[in-house]
């Protein structure tokens, strides 16, 4: 997802969603939560209207998510969302 190419492919700027979902058998859940934020820039920069939905390992860091400059902005208008998986359980 981190590749234009790959976005490209799958037609992102077209989709009226996407949805990042974390690895829950990972081996360092706040470097899964890095590395899907990174996906949900890499997304936002390709196309900004692209509803995002995020699945986070910690809480802790939604806070990330919700400083994202500019275009990057975290957006409750867009229904841009966020859940955690602890929660879930």
């Amino acid at each position: 997802m981190m590749n234009v190419l790959d976005l490209q492919r799958v037609r992102a700027d077209q989709a009226a969603s996407c949805l990042v979902i974390a690895n829950k058998f990972c081996d360092d859940p706040d470097g899964e939560d890095a590395s899907n934020i990174m996906r949900v820039i890499s997304l936002k920069n390709f196309c900004e209207e692209t509803r995002v939905i995020i699945q986070l390992m910690q809480y802790h860091n939604k806070s990330l998510l919700l400083n994202m400059p500019g275009k990057y902005f975290w957006s409750n208008v867009k229904q841009d969302s966020k859940w955690n998986y602890n929660n879930l359980r």
